[in-house]
């Protein structure tokens, strides 16, 4: 591990061999209240290890308890989509999936770290995404919104199952 912060349940991991490309992040901040968003990941990966894709949109602007640092969205989730990417229609990641809120009277109330919050942590890490071209793998962003097919197989050589263990 390169870097983690217990506050936002995230990590940054170093592996032996790359991936073919990577996520671009999001590079500014509007408000995306209500913005459809599609989640790529591998929950339940003790049932299956295929992609799974899922879609919903932000409903809140900020975290349980109005924690800045988050953002809500209605994707479905279940255990092991942390680390999933939130994906605008332009294949910009707004988030990464953390948690969900489980409540008997709640539905979809899930939460993501913001990309401010992943660049940061990167940029702590000393990982500067503005370096990388094109050939690097960065998957282009677009100005038009994508079908959820097209995004599922654009970002797919981006995505990999990550297993933990206590």
């Amino acid at each position: 591990m390169v870097l983690s912060d217990i506050g936002s349940d995230s990590a940054i991991i170093k592996v032996s061999e790359p991936l073919p490309s990577y996520l671009p992040l999001a590079q500014r901040c509007t408000d995306n209240l209500g913005e459809t968003i599609t989640t790529l990941g591998f929950p339940l990966s003790g049932l299956s290890s295929q992609l799974q894709v899922t879609q919903g949109c932000i409903s809140g602007l900020t975290g349980f308890g109005d924690d800045i640092r988050y953002l809500q969205f209605t994707a479905p989730i279940q255990p092991g989509s942390s680390g999933s990417p939130l994906l605008l229609p332009t294949g910009e990641v707004i988030g990464m999936v953390t948690s969900s809120l489980v409540h008997e009277h709640a539905q979809n109330m899930n939460y993501a770290v913001k990309f401010q919050l992943l660049s940061a942590l990167l940029a702590s890490a000393g990982i500067s995404l503005d370096n990388l071209s094109d050939s690097s793998g960065m998957l282009r962003t677009t100005a038009a919104a994508l079908t959820t097919p097209q995004l599922s197989k654009k970002s797919r050589g981006a995505l990999w199952l990550v297993g933990c263990q206590s």
